[in-house]
């Protein structure tokens, strides 16, 4: 049969998310490899063909049992025929006892590609979000997905895949330990908390450009017009220097 599953998410009626798995059947997939199966103009509607199409190719009947307005099982003629009879349903859920690898804190970081909704991962909210954890919250500060992404893809230091690979591990295995011990001994971690506090220490009138005391400034990376001064350009995130 075939190896490919269709899953729907979508909520319940107590407000959780609900999975559901579909997959063709073995006969469906004997017909599509036969020719015998086309397509109509409603997409809940499948069709057996009428002729063969060369001599050597074979046309089989195909039929369909389904319970008629009395209530009684009867054969219909697959021509055509509903398209959930070429379905199964695959099982699909969730575990009763769930083991998230990453958590919903309170602090929130922006994510990635919102910039055009006002969500910028900039110095500034980089920053925030870093202070917002003591040394000893180092594990709860990594285990971010956005942030992650952003370690590897930002554009002041972007980190080896390799070292974002092992700090993945600890935080897999909620070891605490392993986490502070890679944040104290990565030198990319080191230079990237530099790196940002230079930017966030540039802050202020004085390192964002204006002309004539004017607070407004063009972005040189984007080119956003900025209304305010500030170190870091509110729509990319990028330093105004």
């Amino acid at each position: 049969g075939s190896k490919f599953v269709t899953v729907v998410a979508s909520g319940d009626k107590s407000d959780h998310i609900n999975f559901s798995g579909y997959q063709v059947s073995n006969q469906c997939t004997s017909m599509v490899e036969a020719d015998i199966l086309v397509p109509t103009d409603y997409m809940e509607l499948a069709y057996v063909r009428d002729k063969p199409l060369n001599e050597k190719h074979y046309v089989t009947d195909v039929q369909f049992t389904e319970k008629n307005e009395y209530g009684a099982e009867v054969r219909r003629d697959g021509r055509p025929m509903p398209v959930e009879y070429l379905l199964v349903d695959v099982p699909a859920g969730m575990p009763k006892d769930p083991c998230e690898t990453f958590h919903i804190s309170q602090t929130g970081f922006p994510i990635e590609n919102r910039d055009v909704i006002g969500q910028v991962q900039s110095v500034s909210r980089v920053m925030e979000y870093i202070n917002a954890f003591s040394s000893n919250q180092f594990i709860d500060l990594a285990s971010n997905f956005h942030f992650l992404v952003y370690l590897l893809t930002n554009d002041l230091l972007k980190f080896p895949k390799e070292e974002i690979l092992e700090l993945v591990k600890h935080i897999s295995a909620r070891d605490r330990v392993k986490a502070a011990e890679w944040a104290e001994n990565n030198d990319t971690w080191k230079i990237f908390i530099q790196v940002l506090q230079e930017q966030a220490h540039q802050g202020g009138p004085a390192s964002a450009p204006s002309a004539a005391g004017n607070s407004h400034w063009a972005c040189a990376h984007c080119t956003f017009e900025n209304t305010e001064p500030r170190a870091d350009c509110e729509m990319c995130g990028l330093p105004a220097n």
